[in-house]
């Protein structure tokens, strides 16, 4: 999986493109993973709907120009990937991330405004962290929520 979303991260960086084989095979890979280790089919079936939805409508709203379509495909295969509830919290980290750094791009000049910035590298980021931290984050979260 870390090679899978190595090579999309740093394709997405240099190109501003989803490489769909990658994204396909991470799918692909996934599935298999689901079906023989008995994991939980339909929940990350669901989890990956939502994900693909999530990223679809302001592709399709915007006609691309908001977010690429391949944000929604690699949405799909993380979503399929993380299941519930890590999908969520996956999603919540991309935006922070992308915020943050999006806002010290612009804060130091090396984008506007109108500049394209990949999100994938994001969604990737945010999807690995939530994979390995995905419980103790959600706890100091639910810590904090109930102070």
């Amino acid at each position: 999986m870390f090679l899978i979303t190595f090579f999309i991260f740093i394709y997405d960086l240099k190109y501003l493109l989803i490489p769909h084989g990658a994204v396909f095979l991470g799918t692909v890979w996934t599935l298999a993973g689901l079906w023989y280790f008995n994991g939980d089919f339909l929940t990350s079936v669901l989890s990956a709907a939502l994900m693909f939805s999530f990223f679809f409508l302001p592709y399709y709203l915007s006609k691309g120009k908001w977010m690429g379509g391949g944000d929604a495909k690699l949405g799909l295969f993380l979503g399929l990937w993380l299941g519930w509830p890590l999908v969520l919290e996956a999603l919540l980290l991309a935006y922070v991330l992308g915020m943050v750094i999006g806002l010290a791009l612009i804060f130091f000049k090396r984008v506007t405004l109108k500049s394209k910035v990949p999100f994938g590298p994001f969604l990737i980021i945010g999807a690995w962290m939530a994979y390995i931290w995905g419980e103790e984050i959600l706890n100091w979260y639910a810590d904090i929520l109930l102070m």
